[in-house]
C-alpha cells in the first residue's frame, strides 16, 4: 500500500510548491523536475530509457491517481513538457501534489529496484535532495 503522507512530504516537488494552492505552480514545478530528472539520467539509460521508466511508473501510481493514467502512454522517446503542465494544472493543487509525489518515488522506487539504491540517490541527488539551509556562499558578506 502506499503511504501518501511519505510520498507528499519525501519529494522535491512538496519542497518546491511548499505553501502554494494553485495548480499551476505545481504543474510548471513538476514539468521542471522532470526535465531535471531526464538530464540526469538520458546520459545513462538514454531518453527512451528515461521515458520507458517514467510511462511505467505513470501507470502504477495511476491505481490511486486516475489522472496519471493517460502519462503511461505516449511517445516513446519524450514526455512533453506541456502535456505534463496541461494534465497537472487541470487538477486542484491538491490532487496535482499527490500524484505528481506519488509519480516521482514511483519512478525513484522502480529506478532503484533497477540499479541500485544507492547509485539512483547519487544520479538524482541534484533533484532529490533538499537545498543547503542557511545563507548561500553568494549571500554571505566578504
Amino acid at each position: 500500500m502506499i503511504d501518501r503522507e511519505r510520498s507528499r512530504s519525501t519529494t522535491p516537488l512538496a519542497r518546491r510548491v511548499e505553501g502554494a494552492r494553485d495548480s499551476m505552480a505545481v504543474a510548471c514545478a513538476f514539468a521542471e523536475i522532470w526535465a531535471e530528472i531526464e538530464d540526469s539520467l538520458h546520459p545513462i539509460i538514454g531518453r527512451r530509457g528515461v521515458t520507458a521508466l517514467f510511462r511505467r511508473s505513470a501507470h502504477v501510481s495511476a491505481a490511486h491517481s486516475a489522472f496519471l493514467a493517460t502519462l503511461a502512454e505516449g511517445e516513446p522517446d519524450r514526455v512533453p513538457r506541456d502535456r505534463l503542465v496541461s494534465l497537472f494544472s487541470g487538477q486542484t493543487a491538491g490532487a496535482a501534489l499527490d500524484g505528481g509525489s506519488l509519480l516521482l518515488n514511483s519512478f525513484r522506487d522502480l529506478l532503484s529496484t533497477l540499479i541500485g539504491a544507492g547509485l539512483t540517490e547519487r544520479l538524482l541527488q541534484s533533484v532529490w535532495s533538499p537545498p543547503p539551509s542557511g545563507p548561500s556562499a553568494q549571500d554571505s558578506p566578504p
